[in-house]
């Protein structure tokens, strides 16, 4: 199975430096090239995700559905790993070239077959959309198809074909993305179908390459079970190698406080995943010698050993024996000391690379890669032990060493997270170092007895009469070659030892800093805040609203009242009539919708009379909904004077963020984007026609945020918010948040929805309660629905329509559970204060949204430090970390780092966080007790004192 290899060896063997290099880069693809371009295309994804505005709940949940999916698909394609390689290995060695092929085909079938039930179900448990659903099995299933070819590609001799075959993907992959990058088209089911594109790309590649080199042959798919079945070993050794690789990422996923459940039965942890993925490449310089080099040289000795022994004389089959022998020593020392080199370098420089390149790795990620760097060194070291000895026929052996390999990691990596509070990669350490000294116990055993192994074993598993060896176990460890064997015992336990001393060394610093490291949790507090942004919104013209304590008011604007004569805009009614003056003093901030038709008890028109007569085009109805009149909206005329009025509106309250939210109105009844068509009026106009309703208000109110009524393709494509004007009717609620994934509208018959599912991440949704019941329905009745939907919409504003009455203590509780659900509530669930540094303390503070939607406008965390006299002493305002992307559910992590210089051990210091806005003022609160000043929140009292 070595073929790729001799000519990856020429390579790196040429004269010629552009071919070694290549040569290399070969290698360390037809070693690790699924997961490198897996890992490459991933950060770019992300790289381009955070620029175009993908929250990090998004993102986070995208690389839940990638993990799952790779680790998965490799376990599953780990079950006929090793039977398809003995089978393929034996077929070359018949010379049955043409049964290579039709192998191919039945293992990717059974792969395919198996695997999407395993992962479908999975989804389904998990209640992904339909969408989600369709493109990550697309992905699922071209995963599984590369890892089944990577297991054939060491029988190609052009490896020119298989680098091809990932640049290629690489290219392509990297031109979707930014091509959907540049188009704004970055939504997560393209940023599936991208991966989709470059692992296609790869298994096309691969299986043209396989093609060319072997015939095809129509019978013998499923010749390989027969394998299966005469040696179930093979496919526990692959199963349970890949179980103890990866298990360890669910265990923390589900079991430790560091994972984090995302949707359903997807789940990731950001500080353990990644540094543990990227710890993995500390193997790769290894796996390119074993490849190249070692496996190479011993197979050379191997195949002039059984050519020796099938016929050859005694003093030749001892020649070629020790020959053999002594590759494998050489090759074993030389493997050591490349990986050995490889997890020191990785451990310092790799490190500190990424210590500085603000990728966001703490020091606990860091020590988290470095032990996961010496894990998967005495994984790569074990692994080649066991490979080693399946040249031998000693696969329950190996069986039995991949077990323990398993078991071990799965124990102690729950003794880890029990013992620790979280997972460290301690469990994959001791796992592989068990793995280490089974192999080598194993292939010393092996090679001891080789001819046994060999000749006999197979035959003796069928007959009565066990053949027992006549040399005592052990002989050949002591008394082939005392000078050789010593040399490679010594070298194998200096490796050892040396990993030993390295995994210590960082268990003893992580439980040194774990000592210096202090937690506190501050007081959290239940109260209903009055948040900027967000609550009830209502009716500015209604005398009650001047005294309620709210943070918005609610101007509708009918135009018949704004512009009663063409041109001449009546600003005087509007100050009257809404009380401007006074909220603006009260720094409040307006929910404005301007409107041209009000459905009422009586005939009239909510247009001016001057455009009435200019255009008198529309419709004058009596329907279910009242009496009013519809205009005509493509009128060219109407949509002129549209225009200048929203313009004039702009003049006069665009310039600051008084009127902050803009629910999109002007078409339809109440604005609401929808007409009465059941009886008889005619449709609301097409995209093209309403998107010339929405640019004047763009450019009138350059610094507002929007809201439709409706998910429609002008909502997907300007990123606006959403209102629900049914805010409590589950029936109506329920069918407005199954247009987000876009369809038919029923007001224009066409598909002209937009897929506005996760709008409401970086666009507010608001929506008044609904008239379809009693007030008492909603707080009374049925409030823990009302509740829930709330939730479900991701709700921030109610309004105008809202239930207050302070008269009515249920009324008044319920009240407060609405506030305290909708919208952001921010609030620290931890500090952890670490001493560790000299000349630093370190504090690393949790945030949490306890909120149904996050903050919409810029703000940043600001920490302080004060002393026992309320002196401040330091202060910092992160304002490189966007606090709109902390969802509902979500945390995230400060870092700051105290300046230890003028603080003293024996005075306790008080830590403050604030939350300012773009300006640097105080500007929301958060939901936490102690009070230090205004919207200045205490988190933790201590002294520095080591």
């Amino acid at each position: 199975m070595a073929g790729i290899g001799f000519e990856l060896r020429k390579a790196m063997h040429d004269t010629s430096a552009l071919k070694r290099s290549g040569g290399y880069f070969s290698a360390a693809f037809t070693c690790f090239g699924g997961m490198l371009i897996g890992i490459v295309l991933l950060s770019v994804i992300q790289i381009a995700a955070n620029a175009g505005g993908i929250t990090q709940n998004v993102r986070d949940l995208f690389m839940a559905y990638i993990t799952n999916a790779m680790f998965i698909s490799m376990l599953v394609a780990s079950v006929l790993s090793q039977v398809v390689s003995r089978y393929v290995s034996d077929m070359l060695f018949e010379g049955r070239y043409e049964a290579v092929m039709p192998s191919l085909a039945g293992c990717s079938l059974l792969t395919l077959a198996v695997g999407s039930l395993i992962f479908g179900g999975m989804m389904a448990a998990s209640g992904l959309s339909l969408t989600h659903s369709v493109y990550l099995m697309l992905l699922f299933e071209a995963l599984c198809l590369c890892w089944v070819l990577m297991n054939y590609i060491s029988l190609l001799r052009d490896y020119r074909q298989v680098t091809l075959a990932f640049v290629a993907a690489l290219c392509v992959a990297g031109l979707a993305v930014l091509v959907i990058g540049l188009a704004g088209w970055m939504t997560p089911e393209n940023m599936l179908l991208t991966l989709v594109i470059a692992y296609a790309t790869v298994d096309a590649f691969l299986f043209r390459a396989l093609y060319r080199g072997f015939p095809m042959d129509e019978g013998g798919m499923f010749d390989f079970l027969r394998w299966l079945k005469r040696n179930p070993s093979l496919a526990a050794v692959g199963l349970l190698m890949e179980i103890g690789l990866l298990g360890h990422f669910w265990l923390t996923w589900f079991l430790s406080p560091q994972g984090t459940r995302l949707q359903g039965l997807f789940a990731c942890s950001t500080s353990y995943d990644f540094p543990a993925i990227v710890a993995y490449f500390c193997t790769i310089p290894a796996m390119v010698y074993f490849i190249a080099m070692f496996e190479t040289d011993f197979y050379r000795r191997y195949h002039s050993y059984l050519t020796e022994l099938a016929g050859g004389r005694a003093d030749s089959v001892d020649r070629a024996r020790d020959m053999m022998i002594a590759s494998i020593r050489r090759g074993v020392n030389n493997f050591a000391a490349v990986q050995i080199i490889s997890c020191l370098l990785f451990i310092t420089i790799g490190a500190k690379l990424l210590s500085v390149m603000n990728i966001g790795m703490t020091e606990r990620m860091l020590d988290t890669f470095r032990m996961f760097c010496v894990g998967y060194s005495l994984y790569a070291i074990g692994n080649v032990l066991m490979l080693l000895q399946m040249y031998f026929v000693n696969e329950k052996r190996s069986a039995l060493a991949a077990a323990v390999f398993a078991a071990a990691v799965t124990l102690l990596t729950l003794a880890d997270i029990r013992i620790s509070g979280q997972a460290t990669g301690l469990g994959l350490c001791g796992g592989a170092l068990m793995l280490v000294v089974m192999s080598a116990l194993q292939l010393v055993r092996c090679l001891d007895h080789l001819e046994y192994h060999i000749l006999c074993e197979s035959a003796a598993e069928l007959s009565p009469v066990r053949l027992v060896p006549k040399k005592p176990v052990g002989s050949w460890l002591w008394k082939a070659s005392p000078a050789q064997l010593r040399s490679m015992g010594a070298a194998a336990m200096a490796v050892c030892l040396a990993l030993v001393f390295i995994s210590t060394g960082s268990l003893v610093t992580q439980a040194r800093r774990a000592s210096l490291v202090r937690s506190y949790t501050p007081v959290q507090s239940d109260a209903v805040l009055l948040s900027p942004g967000m609550g009830y919104a209502p009716w500015a013209n209604a005398e009650e609203t001047e005294n309620m304590q709210t943070s918005l008011v609610y101007v509708e604007l009918r135009w018949a009242d704004w512009e009663p004569e063409e041109g001449v805009f009546n600003l005087d009614f509007m100050e009257e009539e809404f009380n401007l003056t006074l909220y603006r003093s009260q720094e409040r901030q307006v929910v404005f919708r301007f409107i041209c038709d009000e459905p009422t008890g009586e005939d009239h028109i909510d247009i001016p009379l001057w455009l009435y007569e200019k255009t008198g085009d529309g419709q004058h109805y009596v329907t279910d909904y009242g009496l009013g009149y519809s205009p005509n909206y493509a009128n060219e005329t109407f949509i002129q004077a549209h225009e200048k009025a929203i313009a004039a509106l702009g003049e006069v309250f665009g310039g600051d963020d008084f009127f902050h939210y803009i629910e999109l109105g002007s078409l339809g009844h109440w604005g609401e984007y929808h007409v009465n068509l059941e009886q008889g009026l005619n449709p609301l106009p097409m995209y093209d026609t309403r998107v010339r309703y929405i640019t004047p208000y763009l450019a009138a109110f350059p610094d507002a945020h929007y809201m439709t009524r409706y998910p429609l393709l002008e909502t997907a494509k300007y990123g606006f918010g959403l209102y629900n004007d049914m805010t409590g009717d589950a029936s109506e609620t329920e069918y407005w948040l199954s247009q987000m994934t876009g369809g038919i509208w029923e007001q224009t018959g066409l598909p002209e929805q937009g897929y506005c599912v996760d709008a409401w991440q970086t666009a507010p949704v608001a929506g008044e309660y609904a008239s379809t019941f009693e007030d008492s329905f909603y707080l009374h009745d049925n409030l823990s629905v009302t509740l829930e939907l709330l939730r479900k919409s991701h709700q921030s504003i109610i309004g105008p329509k809202i239930i207050v009455d302070e008269t009515d203590v249920d009324f008044t509780a319920a009240s407060e559970q609405v506030l305290k659900t909708i919208g952001y509530r921010f609030t620290a669930t931890g500090v952890q204060i670490s001493l560790a540094e000299e000349e630093t303390v370190q504090a690393a503070v949790t945030l949490a949204n306890k909120g149904s939607a996050p903050v919409y406008d810029p703000c940043a965390a600001t920490l302080l430090l004060y002393d026992q006299e309320e002196e401040c002493r330091w202060t910092q305002t992160l304002s490189d970390v966007d606090l709109r992307q902390l969802l509902p559910g979500g945390e995230l992590v400060l870092n700051v780092s105290i300046p230890r210089e003028g603080l003293d051990d024996d005075e306790t210091y008080t830590l403050c966080i604030a939350i300012d806005d773009q300006d640097g003022e105080r500007f929301l609160p958060m939901a936490l007790a102690l009070e230090n000043a205004p919207l200045e929140y205490q988190l933790a009292e201590f002294s520095i004192e080591r």
